[in-house]
């Protein structure tokens, strides 16, 4: 077995020296690719520019905007504080959010497990995006962005919900009274590592930050940064920061029980009907567990097959070129998400 793990990853390693290179020749991926068996990183490469307005190339420690990745980190926190007997799956969002935010109904019918697992029937936030995103430094700034407006009874659907994920933080803030964001920093992150990953706000100067392209369609498929689209401040649905090397660290932590527990992790990464491939706050598909992402100028593609203990991470600055590459990639982990 251990001579044909080797050949696998072997493989897997020559496959990306081979693919990567042509992707970026072809202007189709730019930023930076890792895959590891275990603690042990075997392919670690970056590619393209961090800056294309400055021609600063990618590095190995460039940070990258994770979109909808990040929702991992709240997922945990909530995990957290169950395991703590603060809070339980079943308790109504009303317990934790006022009328402020939610109507009655909403606090009553809304459950902690609806909004982590997409079934709440609340929607996104993107009404008024780009007029609200770029002052909103902490949740309560999101407040003229959501509705509460319920596209169907609770638990009956699966719709992906930006504006579920917001009630989750507020729901952390209340039981810590602590900021999210600080949350995150100090029971993720810090625990994990994770030195180089945070929810940066874009008016403070932070280095190594990948800005992100994207080919515009409604403007003649110019290329674009996005600079105007991705807001001051990411939320606990999403927009944080981090470098594929610190995301490794991420599953270690979550392997290795210094999140939460193997219980708890299990409830968070198993699928809850009526969807197949998503969970709490994670994907759960075909071997591995974690949350794709993806925004203009923005592409996050974190994965961890726990039975092979394998991590394949690829961000990146460059909008819709590295998804290709992460099929093909997924089609060759077919053999190695078993042990």
């Amino acid at each position: 077995m251990e001579g044909k793990e080797r050949r696998a990853d072997a493989e897997m390693v020559g496959f990306l020296n081979e693919r990567l290179p042509k992707a970026v020749s072809d202007d189709g991926f730019s930023g930076v690719a890792l895959y590891a068996h275990g603690d042990d990183i075997l392919y670690h490469e970056s590619f393209g520019f961090a800056s294309r307005r400055h021609r600063v190339q990618n590095k190995l420690d460039t940070r990258f905007n994770l979109a909808s990745s990040s929702k991992m980190f709240t997922s945990i926190l909530i995990g957290q504080l169950i395991e703590a007997e603060g809070m339980s799956f079943d308790d109504s969002i009303g317990e934790y959010v006022g009328e402020d935010w939610i109507t009655q109904q909403v606090g009553e019918k809304v459950r902690i497990r609806h909004l982590l697992a997409h079934t709440s029937g609340l929607g996104m936030y993107w009404n008024g995006w780009e007029q609200h995103a770029i002052t909103a430094r902490r949740i309560s700034d999101f407040r003229p962005l959501f509705s509460d407006e319920l596209a169907f009874e609770p638990g009956t659907k699966h719709e992906y919900s930006n504006s579920g994920y917001l009630l989750l933080g507020l729901a952390i803030e209340k039981i810590l009274e602590q900021d999210f964001y600080q949350a995150v920093a100090e029971r993720v992150l810090a625990s994990c590592g994770m030195q180089d990953s945070g929810f940066f706000e874009m008016d403070v100067p932070h280095e190594n930050l990948a800005a992100g392209f994207f080919y515009d369609e409604d403007d003649g498929n110019r290329l674009k940064d996005n600079t105007l689209f991705q807001g001051l401040r990411g939320s606990p649905a999403g927009g944080g920061w981090s470098t594929a090397a610190d995301l490794h660290r991420f599953f270690l932590a979550l392997r290795d029980g210094k999140l939460v527990s193997a219980e708890t992790l299990q409830i968070l990464c198993t699928p809850k009907p009526p969807c197949t491939d998503y969970a709490y706050g994670f994907q759960s598909e075909d071997g591995w567990i974690g949350h794709w992402g993806g925004f203009p100028g923005v592409e996050s593609f974190p994965m961890y097959f726990p039975e092979s203990d394998r991590t394949l991470i690829v961000l990146s600055n460059l909008y819709d070129g590295a998804l290709p590459l992460i099929k093909d990639l997924c089609k060759r982990f077919e053999v190695l998400a078993k042990p």
